[in-house]
């Protein structure tokens, strides 16, 4: 089960996230495992699968634990910090990250080694969202500028500025 992470929670959230974790062994700091207090606004999991609470969303901000969707955990049976949503286009592989392929998710099974299913129907272990890499330059007159680009836009601008580089030095 995953552990140091905080939510914001709804009474029905909360319920099914305390179930959750006493299902895997957790409890709340106190020992008890009964489900209760089930109208605060945030929960944390400690590292020892020990649940905490709060009201406070500005003691909520600063608490070091890693925010997750409560809606990821619940899907995932705590096993995961994050989940893509149906359709939203992630990386798959199985074992060989090398081998990742740009997939359309469609469904999570918590309790599956090849958990992850796209919407071709093919099952993978591992998945990862496709993430905008953040890169700067300064121009030739001296501004600098920061730009979000994807994996294969930075490649194809990458073979792009080589290739120029290239024709350059044959002139």
């Amino acid at each position: 089960m995953i552990t140091y992470i905080k939510m914001k929670v709804t009474p029905d959230l909360s319920r099914r996230i305390q179930e959750i974790i006493f299902a895997n062994g957790g409890s709340w700091s106190s020992g008890h495992t009964d489900i209760s207090d089930i109208n605060m606004k945030y929960l944390y999991i400690g590292v020892n699968k020990t649940i905490s609470m709060g009201s406070v969303l500005a003691c909520f901000n600063e608490a070091r634990e890693e925010e997750i969707l409560a809606y990821d955990f619940i899907a995932s049976q705590g096993q995961q910090k994050w989940l893509p949503r149906y359709g939203e286009e992630v990386y798959m592989w199985d074992y060989d990250k090398e081998s990742k392929k740009k997939v359309l998710f469609i469904t999570y099974y918590p309790n599956s080694t090849f958990g992850y299913i796209s919407i071709d129907g093919d099952r993978y272990k591992n998945c990862v969202p496709i993430q905008d890499k953040e890169i700067s330059f300064t121009t030739t007159s001296g501004k600098k500028v920061e730009v979000k680009i994807s994996e294969e836009e930075m490649l194809k601008l990458k073979s792009q500025i080589c290739e120029e580089k290239s024709n350059e030095t044959t002139r």
